[in-house]
């Protein structure tokens, strides 16, 4: 547990925003950041709730080659293959699940 008055605990206070909503994130996102690339680090609701508004014009995925069993789902926009152009940027092998990075851009 950090006390309020560490450096660690000063730091936290100053990096995380609690926002309620797409729109906050997004302007607070914008206000502290004007010209950086903004990154969504979430769980698939998050991530569905911001495909399915229209403000993600970049993802980068981590496709596990495997059949693994959960109970999130990512909900791909109806137009992903046609709007979205995906290039791989790495493979690799770790624990012996073979695994791809990709990038995909929305088309403009």
């Amino acid at each position: 547990t950090l006390s309020s008055s560490s450096a660690a605990s000063d730091v936290y206070k100053r990096q995380v925003h609690l926002v309620h909503s797409i729109e906050d994130a997004l302007a607070t996102a914008e206000t502290l950041a004007p010209s950086a690339e903004h990154m969504l680090c979430g769980g698939a609701q998050l991530y569905n709730e911001f495909l399915q508004a229209g403000f993600v014009d970049k993802i980068y995925l981590t496709k596990v080659l495997a059949n693994i069993d959960g109970d999130a789902t990512l909900n791909w926009p109806e137009d992903f293959n046609e709007a979205w152009q995906g290039t791989c940027l790495n493979t690799f092998t770790e624990n012996d699940y073979h695994a791809e990075v990709w990038e995909y851009q929305k088309a403009t």
